[in-house]
């Protein structure tokens, strides 16, 4: 999902992306399962319009989930072969495998397939290219359901301080022990009268953390 929330006031419906209205400050590393202490921020929190005002005065909740890691590859950027054939051509027309080798794509009256480019980016596309083995790696969380976390006296609803700022201490059971997770801030809130209707959600998402036994 790219965007945090949407809100919608009047006719006109705003998609929020990433960077906000909210953002998880803590925790950014892992931690241990038992009390956790979660922070977030509602960005722009200055401001007087009628969606930031509603998202002021909301209660927030905070919810957990597991996380299947899946890993993301993404070509090397501008790289291109002797005759212009960059990395999605390699991996449509088959001209290697995954582990480099020429694939049946490939013609060996060519040449050699794994050469350096000559290019501006000088690098064998088992290097380069998600399709031969190379590329760029990176692991992503996959979220599963997720499950609304509380404290120890069972509240499930946080208010924002002064500053937009909103700190929570939250029980993450023992059975996540060893498990990649994420935290999630939710908030929603609406307000109609005789002359306006707004309706506001907005979430913020941390990274996959590892929970360590606590």
């Amino acid at each position: 999902d790219d965007k945090v929330g949407t809100w919608h006031a009047g006719l006109t419906t705003v998609n929020v992306a990433k960077s906000g209205p909210l953002a998880i400050t803590s925790p950014t590393a892992d931690v241990k399962t038992g009390l956790v202490k979660v922070t977030w921020k509602l960005l722009g929190a200055t401001k007087k319009d009628a969606a930031t005002v509603l998202l002021k005065a909301a209660s927030y909740n905070i919810d957990l989930a597991t996380c299947s890691m899946q890993m993301l590859c993404s070509d090397v950027p501008n790289w291109a072969d002797y005759s212009g054939e960059s990395c999605t051509i390699y991996g449509v027309k088959s001209y290697c495998t995954t582990t480099g080798a020429p694939g049946s794509g490939w013609d060996v009256g060519w040449g050699t397939m794994n050469d350096v480019s000559p290019g501006p980016v000088k690098q064998k596309p088992s290097d380069a290219c998600c399709a031969c083995g190379g590329g760029t790696k990176k692991q992503i969380c996959d979220p599963g359901n997720f499950g609304q976390l509380s404290a120890v006296n069972g509240k499930t609803g946080w208010k924002l301080g002064a500053n937009g700022v909103g700190t929570a201490q939250v029980v993450v059971p023992s059975s996540f022990n060893g498990s990649k997770a994420i935290f999630r801030v939710v908030v929603g809130a609406s307000q109609q009268s005789m002359t306006s209707d707004v309706h506001c959600k907005a979430y913020a998402v941390s990274n996959a953390l590892t929970l360590q036994p606590g």
